[in-house]
């Protein structure tokens, strides 16, 4: 480290240690969602629970009828996951194709519309809104599309899916 300023050594140990923090590790335990034993000190944890969180987090929500969840978009198996991404991966697929079933049967079947209306909804009862939605930009979008959705303008609620779903 000869030549290197004092900053430069600072940084450089920040980015060991960010690096040290993010390093890949597995577990024994195998469950439907991560447990203290899979979910480490920092609050990461491997590929494989985050996978496992996915999962058995689709299993607690429904989709619309003849909708599969998709095979998630994480694909790093060399790295580590924050305890809760599998989770709010889940809820994001859920939440589209409810706003997407919305969509599709505004002013055209109200029954299926108030059924899709009222799931969509159901996001921001969820940890994974509270704990991974900006509440400044993306909880406020998701509050704006409910209230305007509910006084008849699906608008915003296109704006979301447009914005934040996979098509």
């Amino acid at each position: 480290m000869r030549g290197m300023t004092i900053p430069g050594a600072a940084a450089l140990a920040l980015v060991l240690a960010f690096l040290a923090g993010c390093a890949s590790t597995t577990s024994d335990t195998a469950s439907d969602e991560p447990t203290e034993a899979t979910i480490h000190e920092d609050g990461f944890t491997s590929f494989d629970a985050a996978i496992e969180e996915y999962w058995a987090t689709a299993e607690k929500f429904p989709l619309p009828a003849g909708e599969e969840y998709p095979e998630p978009t994480f694909d790093d198996a060399s790295g580590s996951y924050q305890a809760g991404y599998g989770e709010t991966e889940a809820v994001g697929a859920w939440n589209c194709a409810w706003g997407r079933e919305y969509l599709e049967a505004f002013g055209t079947d109200p029954e299926r519309e108030a059924t899709a209306l009222a799931e969509y909804s159901r996001l921001v009862e969820t940890d994974a809104f509270a704990r991974s939605y900006d509440p400044e930009s993306a909880q406020s979008a998701v509050y704006d599309s409910i209230e305007k959705a509910k006084l008849g303008d699906p608008s915003r609620v296109q704006s979301v899916i447009d914005g934040g779903c996979p098509q």
